[in-house]
């Protein structure tokens, strides 16, 4: 009897959004399924479609678990794609007679050539040429990846390279380099006692698309000194610099035109044009939220200005500026107006990128361990119009059904329609009270702010008439809230903001030094202290101007802690866009709360445990028990969200030894005081991860059995 032809499985795409753009999306498989992705094909109409895909994670058995998935939406396109998975890898005939991305490295330069452009880096300057295949022409120049750097005494610094990597993607149509992600890691060299600012910039090349994505995230690695617990602005551990900027030359014969906003028309660029967001453009938008280390807010303009040389042009409340140039080059800035001050500044064929644009009577403070990161966008193309779509981009994702169907996601259940908490949640984006709302309420924007969640609750009582700061700093993982939301109702809202909370606690949450105490370094900062305004402590919970007995059982003091450590929205949102620094925080938090629980085995840190051993939220160093509560539940969900990242084995028996060593069928229950609600309620968070653990050991069990 003849062999039946397998068949291929085809999952559906939905694209989401009213505009074209780059769709960038985290795609799961069953396991077993996937072994290579050659055995992918991306159609639409069943015609191929160029793409570019890579590799996240992998099930036990080497299958591949999830890929990051990106291709271009045309707007005049059907808002549906198929992924075809193949049983077995087919040879494939490439779409055109392009060879794909191709790269050329030697000591000193980096080339990059796509079907239509040469990128050339040097490695000792970080500068950037850009010529176009067809003419030899250069199109642009930008003086160095690692920005400019202007010191509060008003010395400019440009930035030397420490390490360079790449990570290319592969096309599913045709195999070929259709991606890459140049990574660049240095510093800033300038006499000083303390660890010089760091930056990491990733640019992103694609082979059949005229764009570059660029990323750059400045770092103060210093510890703060944090005297008595306190974590204020104006702390010895910051840094005060005057500006931080990207500087582009194109061709001499290049002329420039702008636009403030997506809607409207394109203006002249003058011999001195700039386009400055000097605040939000909100009502509040001197909002306390916007203290500096005095406790003041220096806001004097609202919304956004444009100005040739000292004549104000223009003006308005929000502006998403794009860049126009006559030889086809285009510039803008993601959520420019959000994370203000931003600012562009012409001068004929020059650009300045004010990424932290300058201010005469005003520093700018990244306190230690903070970090700060930006995109911004060029083109190559005639089209006027080719980067509207970065301020409103297309969303992409697979079927909730399909999500259900991999057992990718902790107990995800397709169907939710009768789910009687569903009103409750969708009063999140619906209500007049909405999370979108409540930016706007204090004002939750700015280079430092944006992102986060209003913590309202914490107003409990207050009767004053100032503005009340609290911030959530992701209180029990808003994030991974958010992710699940927008996997099972498609609405984009909830995608939005899961994207904006986690690129804020990437930066601000997390406290990003290696200098100060274990239980410390590269932790999540609690959320503003209990029915207490945030003030000068901005992200990190205790402010010098918190009163002292502020409310019942007040300890003061702080710091990350254990009990406060939330990974899972973070890779998740790792899988679903690919943003290999959401992978590097769960890493990092993981890392941080073994060390909160285990310990480093110093002497002083030993003789410290054995002092502590019957404080309640910590392990016992001599007996060996974890405590029965949410911060032990916190540890062993981080590494299972390690396990799942890295299919490290080392992490689920470090969860196997944690949960022999908190809770045992011979235990006598009611000495735990499960009882006391108010005390003790935590052990239900360890019970979740509990099911967490046994979820992901049944799949390995099914796994071992198939």
């Amino acid at each position: 009897m003849d062999k039946q032809p397998s068949k291929n499985t085809v999952i559906t795409l939905d694209v989401h959004g009213q505009s074209e753009g780059i769709c960038k999306t985290g795609i799961p498989f069953p396991m077993g399924k996937v072994s290579s992705l050659d055995q992918l094909e991306l159609r639409q109409h069943k015609k191929r479609v160029n793409c570019f895909a890579h590799s996240l994670c992998c099930w036990p058995d080497g299958s591949i678990k999830w890929i990051t998935l990106g291709f271009f939406h045309p707007i005049q396109n059907t808002n549906q794609y198929d992924l075809v998975i193949s049983d077995k890898y087919k040879s494939k005939q490439p779409l055109n007679s392009s060879p794909g991305l191709q790269v050329e490295n030697s000591d000193e330069k980096l080339l990059l050539l796509t079907s239509e452009f040469q990128f050339f880096f040097d490695k000792k300057t970080l500068s950037l040429n850009v010529k176009s295949n067809h003419s030899q022409k250069e199109l642009l120049h930008i003086s160095s990846l690692g920005a400019a750097l202007s010191l509060k005494d008003n010395q400019q610094i440009t930035g030397k390279l420490n390490h360079w990597s790449s990570n290319a993607s592969q096309d599913l149509s045709d195999g070929a380099c259709s991606a890459i992600e140049l990574k660049l890691e240095g510093y800033f060299e300038y006499p000083t006692n303390k660890q010089p600012l760091q930056f990491v910039t990733v640019i992103e090349f694609y082979q059949a698309l005229p764009f570059i994505k660029v990323q750059t995230t400045l770092h103060n690695s210093n510890p703060a000194k944090h005297p008595e617990g306190r974590w204020d602005l104006g702390d010895e551990g910051s840094e005060l610099f005057k500006s931080l900027s990207f500087e582009l030359d194109l061709a001499k014969d290049d002329s420039l035109t702008y636009q403030s906003s997506i809607d409207s028309e394109q203006q002249p660029a003058g011999v001195n044009t700039k386009i400055i967001q000097h605040a939000s453009g909100g009502t509040h938008w001197r909002s306390p939220v916007h203290v500096n280390n005095n406790n003041q807010v220096e806001l004097d303009i609202n919304g956004f200005e444009v100005t040739n040389g000292n004549i104000q042009v223009a003006h308005g409340n929000r502006a998403t500026p794009i860049l126009h140039s006559k030889n086809g080059i285009g510039l803008t800035i993601e959520k420019f107006w959000q994370n203000f001050p931003t600012a562009f500044e012409i001068n004929n064929s020059h650009i300045c990128i004010g990424l932290f644009p300058a201010n005469a009577s005003n520093c700018h403070e990244l306190q230690g361990g903070e970090k700060k990161s930006h995109i911004f966008w060029l083109n190559f193309s005639k089209q006027s119009n080719d980067l509207n779509w970065v301020h409103s981009p297309p969303i992409a994702k697979p079927s909730k059904e399909w999500v259900a169907q991999c057992h990718a996601m902790p107990i995800f259940l397709a169907s939710t329609e009768k789910d009687p908490i569903l009103k409750l949640i969708r009063s999140g984006l619906e209500h007049t009270d909405n999370f979108f709302a409540k930016r706007e309420a204090i004002d939750e924007y700015g280079w430092r702010n944006f992102g986060d969640l209003y913590a309202d609750h914490e107003t409990l009582g207050y009767t004053g008439d100032e503005l009340f700061i609290s911030h959530y700093n992701n209180q029990y993982d808003p994030i991974y809230g958010f992710l699940r939301q927008f996997l099972l109702t498609s609405d984009t809202r909830w995608f939005e903001l899961a994207d904006d909370l986690a690129k804020h606690v990437k930066d601000i949450d997390i406290y990003h030094t290696t200098e100060d105490k274990a239980d410390y370094n590269g932790g999540l900062f609690w959320h503003t202290d209990h029915y207490l305004k945030a003030y000068t402590a901005t992200h990190r919970s205790l402010s010098k101007l918190h009163e002292c007995d502020a409310y019942q059982d007040y300890e003061g003091g702080g710091g990350p802690g254990g009990q406060h450590c939330y990974t899972t929205g973070l890779a998740y949102h790792y899988l679903l866009t690919g943003a290999e620094d959401s992978k590097l925080a769960v890493l990092s938090l993981a890392k941080w709360i073994t060390h909160v629980y285990e310990g480093t085995n110093t002497c002083i840190e030993l003789l410290l445990a054995v002092k502590n051993r019957n404080v309640p939220y910590l392990k016992n160093q001599l007996s060996g028990q974890y405590p029965f509560d949410r911060g032990t539940a916190n540890y062993i969900i981080a590494l299972l969200d390690c396990y799942q990242l890295t299919e490290e084995n080392t992490h689920l028996l470090q969860v196997e030894h944690i949960i022999h060593n908190t809770a045992h069928p011979a235990d006598e229950i009611t000495t735990r005081n499960l009882d006391d609600a108010e005390e003790c309620w935590y052990y239900t968070v360890f019970l979740q991860a509990i099911c967490r653990y046994l979820q992901i050991k049944e799949l390995n069990r099914f796994q071992a059995v198939s």
